[in-house]
């Protein structure tokens, strides 16, 4: 909530988008790592 609050100082974003936004890269990086290990 923090960061979210911090990027447009006076708008608060819903938690839920910016832990998706956060969230989305890291979790597609973490299947290619693994569909790489399984080959």
């Amino acid at each position: 909530s923090v960061v979210s609050k911090s990027l447009i100082p006076g708008t608060v974003f819903p938690i839920g988008i910016v832990t998706s936004l956060i969230g989305i890269p890291f979790f597609i990086s973490l299947i290619l790592s693994s569909a790489r290990r399984s080959w």
